[in-house]
């Protein structure tokens, strides 16, 4: 089928090769939460201050890894449903499925967190989970803590990344049913045309969005980290992360998706797509390169001001820098190459499918490995608290995925009243 042709469902490809095995992608969730992991010891543990450790401080690449590829596999079979002219997953199917793959192990983990890991109201540098108060708690678990200033280091601290993505979820079936829409009766390549058009407009609103807060508000910010020490922080502190703020990094995921449908849908894989799939090792030496001068040059110390330009080239530089590591995972041949070898080698495969557990889990056991030790915060041992945190989440994450998370995906779309009953293995 060429680009000219409208896409025709009796041409099209069968229903189980609209979303593809990815086998690498399960690797690149592991790369992601380590470097989530690695940057909050680094800090805990003082060694991102040491001489020749600064680059650990500037691992922000974790959570860009989820954001990316959580559209990017979201967003593919919806993509695919448009360019073949098949019938799109329903809004409330999705949703459910989603809700149902979050929610549990989220509210379960941060109820265990909060009864045996709960910080000390009484001392400001009590490690342990921060809660204050019925309020910041039903914020907490109702993915809305990001949204007070002051409560925006509670909880699960890095679970700010969860409420962005719970925004993702509820807005993804509706933009891709306006996108279907407006596309309906086009040819392929107008459908593909009109996709990057829509992406790009998200991206350059979500720039506007930071870029009007970070100018109109910037000697509010400048005050970020003294204000929500003493509980005074300004609304703009928090507006930053909010999923406006990363919608771009969404839409950088869904356009990898649209191609890789794209390719699904024509005849052949063009030459300049073979060629990306071919530069293999190359993607991940340019990342390499890419995050030197993403802690060199635009690189800052611990949670200081940045301003505004910084700001967005340290923003664009993150981005560019994921992208370098998932095009080997969803290009080209995925049993060639040591980058594609290491990302599916069986151990770093088997932490990114319980990465949800570890990411949950990691604050908890590293504020506890810290207390077992008897460290000092920034002035502890990063290898021996950062092993004793990791061992412990992913022991958490085994037993999180096998007795909870994964029962709880099989009976996704059983009705709720047969959901006590023998399910088929899947």
């Amino acid at each position: 089928m060429s680009a000219s042709q409208p896409a025709q469902a009796d041409t099209a490809p069968p229903t189980a090769t609209l979303r593809p095995h990815y086998p690498s992608l399960e690797g690149l969730r592991t790369i992601g939460v380590m470097a989530l992991f690695f940057q909050h010891t680094g800090y805990t543990t003082g060694l991102q201050a040491r001489a020749g450790f600064g680059w650990m401080g500037h691992l922000e690449l974790g959570p860009t890894m989820f954001f990316v590829l959580s559209s990017f596999l979201l967003y593919q079979p919806f993509v695919s449903a448009n360019l073949l002219d098949r019938t799109p997953q329903r809004w409330g199917r999705f949703v459910r499925t989603r809700l149902l793959r979050v929610v549990p192990a989220y509210w379960i983990t941060l109820a265990l967190l909060i009864l045996f890991f709960r910080a000390d109201p009484d001392n400001p540098s009590s490690g342990g989970l921060k809660i204050d108060g019925w309020q910041d708690g039903l914020a907490i678990f109702g993915f809305a803590q990001t949204y007070n200033p002051d409560w925006f280091f509670h909880g699960i601290t890095s679970a700010y990344t969860l409420n962005v993505e719970f925004v993702f979820y509820l807005l993804l079936p509706l933009y891709a049913y306006a996108v279907a829409r407006f596309t309906s009766g086009c040819t392929l390549g107008q459908k593909v045309k009109f996709e990057f058009y829509a992406l790009g407009a998200v991206v350059v609103a979500s720039a506007v969005y930071r870029l009007a807060i970070e100018l109109l508000f910037e000697d509010e910010r400048r005050q970020c980290v003294a204000q929500a020490a003493t509980g005074d922080a300004h609304l703009a502190c928090a507006a930053v992360q909010w999923f406006p703020g990363y919608a771009d990094y969404f839409a950088l995921g869904m356009g990898v998706a649209v191609i890789a449908s794209w390719r699904l849908a024509r005849d052949g894989e063009p030459g300049w797509l073979r060629r990306i799939g071919a530069l293999g090792s190359w993607w991940w030496a340019a990342a390499l390169g890419l995050f030197v001068i993403y802690s060199g040059v635009l690189g800052t110390r611990g949670l200081a001001y940045v301003s505004p330009m910084k700001a967005e080239a340290r923003h664009f530089m993150n981005a560019a820098i994921v992208v370098c590591l998932l095009l080997p995972g969803v290009f080209g041949a995925q049993g060639r190459g040591g980058v594609r070898w290491f990302l599916q080698w069986k151990p770093i495969a088997y932490v990114g499918l319980v990465s949800y557990g570890v990411y949950l889990w990691h604050q908890g056991w590293t504020d506890n490995a810290m207390e077992y030790t008897d460290s000092r915060p920034l002035h502890a041992n990063f290898l021996l608290i950062t092993g004793i945190a990791v061992a412990l989440s992913v022991v958490c994450a085994v037993v999180s995925w096998y007795a909870l998370e994964k029962p709880i995906n099989r009976r996704r779309d059983v009705p709720l009243k047969h959901w006590f009953r023998p399910v088929a293995k899947k």
